[in-house]
Protein backbone atom coordinates (compact mmCIF):
# COMPACT_ATOMS: atom_id res chain seq x y z
CA UNK A 1 0.00 0.00 0.00
CA UNK A 2 1.53 2.94 -1.06
CA UNK A 3 1.19 6.15 1.37
CA UNK A 4 -0.44 9.08 -0.21
CA UNK A 5 1.49 12.00 -1.29
CA UNK A 6 -0.19 15.44 -0.14
CA UNK A 7 -0.48 16.50 -3.32
CA UNK A 8 -2.59 13.14 -3.98
CA UNK A 9 -0.26 11.63 -6.46
CA UNK A 10 1.71 8.41 -5.56
CA UNK A 11 4.86 6.74 -6.52
CA UNK A 12 4.66 4.56 -9.91
CA UNK A 13 2.36 1.50 -9.15
CA UNK A 14 0.45 3.07 -6.82
CA UNK A 15 -2.88 3.58 -5.93
CA UNK A 16 -5.21 5.83 -5.35
CA UNK A 17 -7.99 5.37 -2.43
CA UNK A 18 -10.25 3.97 -4.53
CA UNK A 19 -7.70 1.20 -5.45
CA UNK A 20 -7.47 2.19 -8.61
CA UNK A 21 -4.24 2.03 -10.38
CA UNK A 22 -2.51 5.09 -11.51
CA UNK A 23 0.15 6.10 -13.67
CA UNK A 24 3.04 8.75 -12.13
CA UNK A 25 1.83 11.80 -12.56
CA UNK A 26 4.71 14.61 -12.73
CA UNK A 27 4.00 16.98 -10.21
CA UNK A 28 3.48 20.41 -11.20
CA UNK A 29 7.01 22.73 -10.67
CA UNK A 30 8.79 19.55 -9.22
CA UNK A 31 6.25 19.19 -6.09
CA UNK A 32 6.94 21.09 -2.51
CA UNK A 33 10.23 20.37 -2.98
CA UNK A 34 11.36 22.08 -6.26
CA UNK A 35 12.32 21.12 -9.35
CA UNK A 36 15.23 18.01 -9.59
CA UNK A 37 18.49 19.44 -10.93
CA UNK A 38 20.22 18.57 -14.14
CA UNK A 39 18.52 19.60 -17.39
CA UNK A 40 15.09 19.25 -17.80
CA UNK A 41 11.70 21.48 -19.61
CA UNK A 42 11.80 25.41 -18.65
CA UNK A 43 11.17 25.26 -14.56
CA UNK A 44 13.27 22.28 -13.92
CA UNK A 45 17.05 23.49 -14.81
CA UNK A 46 19.17 24.44 -11.94
CA UNK A 47 18.67 28.14 -10.97
CA UNK A 48 19.46 30.77 -12.78
CA UNK A 49 22.85 32.36 -11.13
CA UNK A 50 22.56 35.80 -9.23
CA UNK A 51 23.06 38.97 -11.43
CA UNK A 52 27.02 39.81 -11.14
CA UNK A 53 27.13 42.84 -8.47
CA UNK A 54 29.14 45.80 -9.04
CA UNK A 55 31.80 45.81 -6.28
CA UNK A 56 32.03 49.35 -4.01
CA UNK A 57 35.57 51.10 -4.53
CA UNK A 58 37.77 49.87 -1.32
CA UNK A 59 37.51 52.35 1.36
CA UNK A 60 41.23 53.02 1.82
CA UNK A 61 41.68 53.72 -2.12
CA UNK A 62 38.88 56.01 -1.82
CA UNK A 63 40.23 58.10 1.40
CA UNK A 64 43.63 58.00 -0.38
CA UNK A 65 42.17 59.54 -3.56
CA UNK A 66 39.99 62.09 -1.33
CA UNK A 67 43.68 62.74 0.62
CA UNK A 68 45.24 63.24 -2.80
CA UNK A 69 42.78 65.68 -3.93
CA UNK A 70 42.91 67.53 -0.55
CA UNK A 71 46.59 67.87 -1.00
CA UNK A 72 46.72 69.17 -4.66
CA UNK A 73 44.04 71.90 -3.86
CA UNK A 74 46.01 72.70 -0.77
CA UNK A 75 49.09 73.01 -2.88
CA UNK A 76 47.50 75.10 -6.01
CA UNK A 77 45.76 77.53 -3.29
CA UNK A 78 49.17 78.14 -1.69
CA UNK A 79 50.64 78.95 -5.05
CA UNK A 80 47.85 81.16 -6.06
CA UNK A 81 48.22 82.95 -2.54
CA UNK A 82 51.97 83.43 -3.63
CA UNK A 83 51.14 84.50 -6.51
CA UNK A 84 48.94 87.27 -5.36
CA UNK A 85 51.06 88.59 -2.73
CA UNK A 86 54.21 88.85 -5.33
CA UNK A 87 52.11 90.77 -7.68
CA UNK A 88 50.43 92.73 -4.73
CA UNK A 89 54.03 93.56 -4.14
CA UNK A 90 55.87 94.10 -7.34
CA UNK A 91 52.25 96.76 -7.81
CA UNK A 92 53.52 98.57 -4.90
CA UNK A 93 57.29 98.83 -5.77
CA UNK A 94 56.31 99.95 -9.14
CA UNK A 95 54.07 102.72 -7.59
CA UNK A 96 56.04 103.60 -5.30
CA UNK A 97 59.48 103.82 -8.13
CA UNK A 98 58.50 106.83 -9.90
CA UNK A 99 58.57 108.53 -6.50
CA UNK A 100 61.56 108.16 -5.95
CA UNK A 101 63.07 108.65 -9.02
CA UNK A 102 60.80 111.68 -9.91
CA UNK A 103 63.14 115.04 -9.37
CA UNK A 104 59.69 116.59 -9.06
CA UNK A 105 58.79 113.67 -6.11
CA UNK A 106 61.62 114.12 -4.40
CA UNK A 107 63.86 116.95 -3.17
CA UNK A 108 67.82 116.56 -4.31
CA UNK A 109 69.73 116.30 -1.42
CA UNK A 110 71.69 119.68 -1.51
CA UNK A 111 75.32 119.15 -2.29
CA UNK A 112 77.99 118.87 0.30
CA UNK A 113 80.69 120.72 -2.25
CA UNK A 114 81.04 124.05 -0.36
CA UNK A 115 80.75 122.54 3.40
CA UNK A 116 83.73 120.24 2.51
CA UNK A 117 86.06 123.21 0.87
CA UNK A 118 85.20 124.85 4.31
CA UNK A 119 86.55 121.94 6.00
CA UNK A 120 89.71 121.45 3.96
CA UNK A 121 90.38 124.97 4.11
CA UNK A 122 90.19 124.79 7.87
CA UNK A 123 91.91 121.78 8.14
CA UNK A 124 94.60 122.39 5.73
CA UNK A 125 97.10 124.18 7.90
CA UNK A 126 96.44 121.51 10.75
CA UNK A 127 97.48 118.47 8.39
CA UNK A 128 101.03 120.12 7.48
CA UNK A 129 101.34 121.09 11.40
CA UNK A 130 101.44 117.41 12.23
CA UNK A 131 103.73 116.64 9.21
CA UNK A 132 105.93 118.66 10.55
CA UNK A 133 105.50 117.32 14.23
CA UNK A 134 106.04 113.81 13.08
CA UNK A 135 108.72 114.35 10.58
CA UNK A 136 110.82 116.45 12.85
CA UNK A 137 110.33 112.94 15.54
CA UNK A 138 111.49 110.71 12.82
CA UNK A 139 114.70 112.55 11.72
CA UNK A 140 115.67 112.21 15.24
CA UNK A 141 116.57 108.52 14.39
CA UNK A 142 115.95 104.88 14.09
CA UNK A 143 113.04 103.26 16.69
CA UNK A 144 115.06 102.64 20.06
CA UNK A 145 117.48 104.95 19.31
CA UNK A 146 118.94 107.19 22.47
CA UNK A 147 117.81 110.61 20.25
CA UNK A 148 114.54 109.20 19.28
CA UNK A 149 113.88 108.42 22.47
CA UNK A 150 114.54 111.93 24.11
CA UNK A 151 112.09 113.63 21.60
CA UNK A 152 109.08 110.83 22.22
CA UNK A 153 107.53 112.87 25.25
CA UNK A 154 107.23 116.56 22.99
CA UNK A 155 105.78 114.39 20.16
CA UNK A 156 103.48 112.78 22.46
CA UNK A 157 102.39 116.35 24.31
CA UNK A 158 102.06 118.16 20.45
CA UNK A 159 100.21 115.65 18.71
CA UNK A 160 97.76 115.11 21.87
CA UNK A 161 97.30 118.73 21.42
CA UNK A 162 96.86 118.58 17.92
CA UNK A 163 94.13 116.05 18.17
CA UNK A 164 92.10 118.61 20.59
CA UNK A 165 92.49 121.01 17.68
CA UNK A 166 92.02 119.05 14.86
CA UNK A 167 88.06 117.53 16.82
CA UNK A 168 87.59 120.99 17.77
CA UNK A 169 88.23 121.90 13.75
CA UNK A 170 85.71 119.16 13.17
CA UNK A 171 82.93 120.10 15.35
CA UNK A 172 82.32 123.75 14.01
CA UNK A 173 81.85 122.03 10.38
CA UNK A 174 78.71 119.43 10.34
CA UNK A 175 77.48 118.27 6.51
CA UNK A 176 80.49 117.71 5.32
CA UNK A 177 80.02 114.12 2.76
CA UNK A 178 80.32 111.13 4.68
CA UNK A 179 83.88 110.07 3.66
CA UNK A 180 85.27 113.59 4.12
CA UNK A 181 84.54 112.67 8.21
CA UNK A 182 84.45 109.16 8.48
CA UNK A 183 88.28 109.56 7.18
CA UNK A 184 89.29 112.61 9.14
CA UNK A 185 87.87 111.44 12.31
CA UNK A 186 89.57 108.05 11.56
CA UNK A 187 93.16 109.80 11.18
CA UNK A 188 92.78 111.54 14.10
CA UNK A 189 92.01 108.73 16.27
CA UNK A 190 95.06 106.85 15.18
CA UNK A 191 97.57 109.34 16.04
CA UNK A 192 95.62 109.26 19.67
CA UNK A 193 96.19 105.83 19.90
CA UNK A 194 99.26 106.00 18.67
CA UNK A 195 101.11 108.05 20.98
CA UNK A 196 98.90 106.67 23.78
CA UNK A 197 100.07 103.43 23.37
CA UNK A 198 103.95 104.23 22.35
CA UNK A 199 107.10 103.98 24.67
CA UNK A 200 110.51 104.21 24.45
CA UNK A 201 112.31 101.77 22.71
CA UNK A 202 112.11 99.47 19.89
CA UNK A 203 108.38 99.98 18.30
CA UNK A 204 106.37 97.40 18.94
CA UNK A 205 103.66 95.61 16.18
CA UNK A 206 100.92 97.57 17.26
CA UNK A 207 102.43 100.70 16.92
CA UNK A 208 103.36 100.19 13.41
CA UNK A 209 100.03 99.07 12.65
CA UNK A 210 98.19 102.20 14.67
CA UNK A 211 100.56 104.16 12.44
CA UNK A 212 100.08 102.69 8.73
CA UNK A 213 96.62 102.97 9.77
CA UNK A 214 96.79 106.64 10.20
CA UNK A 215 98.67 106.95 6.95
CA UNK A 216 95.92 105.22 5.46
CA UNK A 217 93.25 107.41 6.81
CA UNK A 218 95.39 110.43 5.70
CA UNK A 219 94.49 109.81 1.89
CA UNK A 220 90.94 110.62 2.80
CA UNK A 221 90.83 114.27 3.38
CA UNK A 222 94.52 114.53 1.06
CA UNK A 223 92.12 113.41 -2.23
CA UNK A 224 89.04 114.94 -1.43
CA UNK A 225 90.16 118.62 -0.44
CA UNK A 226 93.21 117.89 -3.58
CA UNK A 227 89.89 117.44 -5.92
CA UNK A 228 88.42 120.77 -4.40
CA UNK A 229 91.36 122.91 -5.13
CA UNK A 230 91.75 123.00 -1.55
CA UNK A 231 94.70 121.06 -0.57
CA UNK A 232 98.07 121.33 1.52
Amino acid sequence: MAVPDPTGAVYPGGMTAGGKTQAYVQPPNGGPYGPPPGPGPSGYGPPAPPPELQRPPRPGRLRTALAAAGIILAVVLAASALVVALTTRSSSSNTAAPSAGNPAASSNPASTEQADRALCTAIAPLMVEQNKVSNDWFRLGEPGSTARDAGLPKFIDDTENWVGRAEAVLAEHPGVQPRLERTMNRYVDDLWLFVNNIAPGPSEDYDKAAWIDSMIAYGGPQTICDDLGAGW
